[in-house]
């Protein structure tokens, strides 16, 4: 079996994401979030599920070497 085939238990996926194990069953009951398997009564999620959902929440920021520090801008009406 490969690692992205691997099994993960709600309490496993709750310490990666950071997630709540209550988060985790309120997503399941609406449908959202993370895709899972259930068996009989038994929840799982795949590693690589869970990977490309934590991918699919990043945000990509600016390289800091190409941005010039000017400090922060001000806007129209504030300061002098």
């Amino acid at each position: 079996m490969k690692e992205k085939d691997t099994f993960l238990t709600a309490r496993e996926v709750a310490t990666m994401t950071g997630l709540s194990i209550e988060t985790l069953a309120r997503w399941r009951s609406q449908r959202w979030g993370i895709p899972y398997v259930k068996i009989g009564r038994v929840v799982r999620y795949r590693q690589g599920d869970v990977e490309a959902y934590l991918e699919s929440c990043r945000i990509p920021v600016s390289d800091a070497r190409t941005i010039r520090a000017t400090g922060p801008r001000k806007t129209e009406g504030e300061g002098s």
